[in-house]
């Protein structure tokens, strides 16, 4: 329920919605929201200059809850820091990032907030994100990472089942859903905009893990995914260059140098076949995005290496979490569950 009973009290728990020309699917993201039995929570509805109305829309439907209007499309990484930003002004001690093409199940938000009210060493959690059209099925049960700074969905296809229903640590959590502290998520400057969409949660993770943060998926806490709806707008030519040039910056930016040398061994001959399979396929645009990350994260390589001599190799407290065995990501008919005890 939202905060009206005490409308001058902070709220504990603000959830961000971002939005861009999404506005059936928004109205029932919003519309679960607030059918949940979350207390002491607020919404703030961000919008990247969406045309379609979809702003006006869902102010108009839902009046309740807090507007924040972009201007532009920001994509998910910057837009969504606007609205962290305006819920750390309003005083709120956890943010729930959420994707607009979900569904909360009722009592979801209840229970990630008592997961961290009890577990003060916890600093993000994030509920099972399973299948709109398939409850049982899990979408996504964390982050998970291989040598090569791919990363894919914990436990991806599994039933849900397959997790059990306690909670268990994992490398990073999904900004599908992404509950956190908010000092903590400002102290760790919150999601890296250079990323702009794909893989900013993961970088995010890292950086929480390293400042020596914990996170850790509830299975009892349940949101339901309508898959990729928001991000199947955008062309499959874009989305393979942000996820290619991405997984480079992820080592870049977060692996030690003998982890990234490595990682880059394997990653430039991946890349190049995939620009060969392309081309062979007279997918000329998907080859011509792929060399172009592949590019760029060659050229991040030499400004890395050069500027490595100058500084101190980092550390790497996430490294026990990496599946360091897996250099290219397993399809998404699920994986078993990492064990790491309790963390606490």
């Amino acid at each position: 329920m939202l905060n009206t009973q005490h409308p001058n009290k902070p709220p504990r728990v603000i959830v961000i919605v971002l939005n861009y020309n999404c506005k059936s699917i928004s109205h029932d993201c919003i519309q679960s929201l607030l059918k949940s039995k979350g207390d002491d929570c607020q919404v703030i509805f961000v919008d990247n200059g969406s045309t379609d109305g979809s702003y006006e829309f869902i102010r108009e439907k839902f009046p309740q809850c807090e507007f924040l209007q972009n201007g532009e499309n920001l994509f998910f990484a910057a837009g969504n820091n606007r609205g962290i930003i305006k819920a750390a002004d309003m005083g709120a001690e956890y943010v729930f990032i959420l994707n607009n093409d979900t569904l909360v199940e009722p009592g979801c938000i209840e229970t990630l907030v008592n997961f961290m009210d009890a577990n003060p060493q916890a600093a993000a959690c994030q509920p099972l994100l399973c299948h709109l059209s398939d409850p049982d099925i899990i979408a996504s049960a964390g982050c998970r990472l291989g040598r090569i700074g791919r990363a894919w969905d914990h436990s991806c296809g599994l039933p849900t089942k397959a997790v059990g229903t306690e909670p268990f640590p994992v490398l990073g959590v999904t900004g599908g859903a992404l509950f956190i502290h908010t000092s903590v998520m400002v102290e760790a400057g919150l999601f890296d905009e250079t990323f702009q969409m794909y893989f900013e949660d993961v970088d995010l993770s890292l950086r929480l893990r390293n400042a020596g943060h914990s996170l850790y998926c509830i299975p009892s806490a349940r949101v339901l995914h309508m898959v990729s709806a928001t991000t199947n707008k955008m062309n499959a030519d874009r989305r393979i260059y942000f996820c290619e040039r991405n997984a480079f910056t992820v080592m870049l930016k977060n692996f030690p140098l003998k982890h990234v040398l490595f990682g880059y061994a394997f990653a430039i001959p991946a890349s190049t076949v995939m620009v060969g399979v392309h081309l062979l396929k007279g997918r000329f645009g998907l080859a011509r995005y792929v060399l172009k990350a592949m590019g760029e994260g060659i050229a991040g390589l030499f400004q890395h290496v050069w500027g490595h001599k100058k500084q101190a190799d980092r550390p790497a407290l996430f490294w026990e979490f990496v599946d360091s065995d897996v250099i290219f990501p397993p399809a998404c008919h699920g994986n078993p569950p990492i064990s790491r005890g309790s963390e606490k």
